[in-house]
C-alpha cells in the first residue's frame, strides 16, 4: 500500500481541516502567529482602515451562533452585556472617541470572573505584547472555556480587531464600534472571521511598520 505524503505547513506540523477551521493556519500552511503582526499604521493605510470590515448595525442581533464571540470597546462591550450576550474577550481602555468615559472596570458590568490582561498598546500602534497576549487568549479559549478581559491601560484598543480576527476561528463573530463617516451614522460593526478576511487582515498587516 502506497504511504500518502502529508503536505506540511510552515511549523513542519500537517496541513488540516482542524488547524484552518480553528484559525491557525491557512489552506497553504502559513501560520499566520509565526509572522510579524505588530508595528505601526501607515498614514496611507488609514483611509482603507477607516472603511467597516462588515455590516454596520445599530442594535446587537440577538441569536449568535455557538462560536468565539469577541467585543472590542466600551461601547460594543456594554452593548453586548445589555443584550444579554458574554462575550469570550472583551477588548476595553475606558475611553470613548479619545474621551475618558468610565473610571472603573466595573462601569462596564464586566464579571469579576474574567480573567484580566493589562497591556500597553499606544494610539496608531499594535504593539508585540498586545498582539501575544491576544495570540495565546485565543489559544486558551479554544482549549478550555473562560471568558478573558484585555484592558488597554495606555493607548488604544481599535487596531487590536485586526489581529483578533487574524487569529480567531472561523465563524468567530467580533463587535466594534464604528464612528460617523460623512452621512452615514456611527453604529456597531458586525464581523463574522472567514478565509477570505483573514487572508485581507493578514494582508494588511504586512503593511504595518
Amino acid at each position: 500500500m502506497e504511504e500518502v505524503e502529508l503536505e506540511l505547513a510552515q511549523d513542519d506540523q500537517p496541513i488540516s481541516s482542524t488547524r484552518i477551521r480553528a484559525g491557525e493556519i491557512n489552506r497553504e500552511g502559513v501560520v499566520w502567529s509565526k509572522h510579524k503582526t505588530w508595528g505601526k499604521l501607515p498614514k496611507n493605510l488609514r483611509p482603507t482602515l477607516r472603511q467597516p470590515l462588515g455590516p454596520v448595525s445599530s442594535a446587537v442581533q440577538k441569536q449568535i451562533p455557538n462560536k468565539l464571540v469577541v467585543s472590542v470597546g466600551d461601547i460594543s462591550t456594554i452593548a453586548l452585556i445589555e443584550a444579554g450576550i458574554e462575550p469570550n474577550i472583551a477588548v476595553v481602555d475606558l475611553f470613548v472617541q479619545r474621551k475618558r468615559r468610565y473610571n472603573s472596570l466595573a462601569e462596564l458590568n464586566i464579571k469579576s470572573s474574567f480573567k484580566t490582561h493589562e497591556v500597553s498598546n499606544p494610539r496608531g500602534e499594535l504593539t508585540k505584547e498586545s498582539v501575544l497576549i491576544i495570540a495565546k487568549t485565543i489559544q486558551q479559549l479554544c482549549s478550555r472555556s473562560s471568558n478573558h478581559l484585555i484592558h488597554v491601560v495606555d493607548g488604544e484598543e481599535d487596531l487590536l480587531t485586526l489581529p483578533i480576527i487574524l487569529f480567531a476561528p472561523l465563524g468567530s463573530v467580533v463587535y466594534y464600534g464604528q464612528p460617523p463617516m460623512g452621512k452615514n451614522p456611527s453604529g456597531m460593526v458586525v464581523v463574522t472571521v472567514t478565509e477570505d478576511l483573514k487572508e485581507k487582515i493578514f494582508h494588511l498587516l504586512h503593511r504595518f511598520e
